[in-house]
């Protein structure tokens, strides 16, 4: 449907931009290809500005490209860098993935003929040069396409906590957190910290022996670390020394849904749960009496957490 513009109505002009909101003037470009083959070693002193003849192959980036495609083919064996340039005098290594590997140089065609993406954003020409060469011919062709850059990342997680920034993984259910390995105890002891990612557990308390006196006591925690601050969260019911060995106690710490305010300046009181209390951490922690003052003491147990 159209409408005659009234007298106070203006055509407003429509301005092109790229996928980086760089101002096209005329038609979206097409992609820019560029093809070639590498059969020699490059022998030329750094910083490489013209490789030998034959040992690279470049492609000059149109303006406003944003990622640049690049596939390898051929029989060789060699070195393939990849490089980029922006006052076409110096090169510098050009991260590129091929969905399963982050990469500077492809060492062997047998493993790493493949297709890889490179940013290409801000770079005037991107190109593959030969820096080991032993035969054949590596086919190269290169596609770079005007829009956003592509982002690659270029190292590993770190270990055991699969985060970026602020974004975390939470447990599979039925994972389990060993927050005190089974032991026999004479003293107190408090234990590591273990990740929760804030995660709802199933807590166990697994007594399997008790000596010997009935005023020898144990009584176990577990604290949970809420920003800085480690909290008490859990009190067990306290053990006596000449209680059965075998006791298995179970609390449940659910981090959903509101709670009153409460007081957790100190810890809970004995036989009870704090069930909002997850943290970012769990720890067990144990506080053992000797009633007898004859240093008989002992209590053998283990504390799990299960993510429900």
């Amino acid at each position: 449907m159209t409408r005659k513009l009234t007298n106070n109505e203006y055509a407003q002009p429509v301005v092109p931009v790229d996928g980086d909101g760089n101002i096209i003037n005329g038609a979206v470009p097409a992609n820019t290809v560029a093809t070639g083959n590498v059969t020699a070693l490059d022998v030329t002193a750094s910083p490489h500005t013209t490789p030998t003849a034959g040992s690279f192959v470049p492609i000059t980036l149109p303006s406003g490209a944003g990622t640049t495609a690049l596939q390898i083919t051929g029989t060789w064996a060699g070195q393939l860098e990849f490089e980029g340039s922006v006052d076409l005098v110096n090169y510098v290594s050009v991260q590129a993935s091929n969905g399963t590997a982050t990469v500077n140089a492809v060492a062997s065609a047998g493993a790493m003929n493949s297709i890889f993406v490179l940013p290409g954003a801000g770079y005037r020409v991107i190109r593959v040069r030969a820096s080991a060469w032993t035969s054949g011919t590596a086919v190269i062709t290169f596609v770079a396409s005007v829009g956003t850059s592509a982002s690659i990342q270029t190292g590993a997680l770190p270990a055991g906590t699969n985060a970026i920034g602020t974004v975390t993984t939470t447990p599979a259910a039925g994972a389990t957190l060993t927050l005190h390995t089974s032991a026999a105890r004479t003293a107190d002891g408090t234990g590591t910290g273990v990740a929760t990612n804030g995660a709802a557990h199933i807590v166990v308390l697994d007594i399997t022996n008790k000596a010997t006196d009935s005023n020898d006591t144990l009584d176990v925690y577990v604290d949970a670390l809420i920003g800085t601050l480690w909290t008490n969260v859990i009190h067990f019911a306290q053990a006596l020394g000449n209680g059965t060995d075998a006791e298995r106690q179970v609390a449940v710490l659910c981090p959903s849904g509101g709670t009153a305010p409460v007081d957790c300046s100190a810890d809970a009181a004995v036989n009870t749960v704090r069930g909002w209390g997850a943290g970012s951490q769990l720890r067990a922690r144990w506080v053992i009496v000797d009633g007898g003052s004859d240093a008989d003491q002992t209590f053998t147990f283990s504390v799990l957490a299960y993510a429900i």
